[in-house]
């Protein structure tokens, strides 16, 4: 019985946890669109992040912020992003995280390639919808095909 509410509040936590990561990356390219407009117009990047953090981007706030406060507690900026990199499973925030720090050690400009992976990360969430779509079409087709043609065939016969 331990085991299974062990094993339950485990499933449940890792549930929210994916579902809260869902809504991360939805809100990925609006936040890495704003963080590339701050530092384009010659705001620094912990600024940048700090306001990020204050806006209403869900869990991405959350984290920005945490990885602000890592930093500000002595941790160093490099180990701050792989922290968050660990905690966050995703492929474009992992790119983002590459990006950052690449520009951190050798002074690249951060904020066309941050502009570039926002596309990037939208065009692949439009790709998402539009297969998606595709699916939920063909389901459609069938339902209405069963529910409405189904019966009338039925009744002329």
């Amino acid at each position: 019985m331990l085991f299974y509410k062990m094993t339950q509040k485990h499933l449940t936590t890792k549930i929210k946890r994916q579902n809260d990561y869902s809504s991360f990356s939805k809100e990925l390219p609006y936040a890495l669109r704003q963080l590339a407009t701050e530092l384009r117009s010659g705001k620094s990047l912990f600024d940048s992040m700090d306001s990020i953090s204050r806006f209403d981007y869900g869990i991405l706030s959350l984290e920005f912020s945490r990885v602000l406060e890592e930093i500000k507690y002595g941790e160093s900026t490099e180990q701050a992003f792989l922290n968050l990199e660990k905690r966050v499973d995703s492929k474009a925030f992992s790119r983002v995280i590459y990006e950052i720090l690449t520009s951190l050690r050798i002074g690249a400009n951060l904020s066309s390639s941050l502009s570039i992976i926002a596309e990037d990360v939208n065009f692949d969430m439009r790709m998402k919808l539009k297969e998606y779509s595709e699916k939920l079409n063909a389901f459609i087709m069938i339902y209405t095909f069963l529910a409405i043609l189904g019966p009338v065939i039925l009744l002329t016969m």
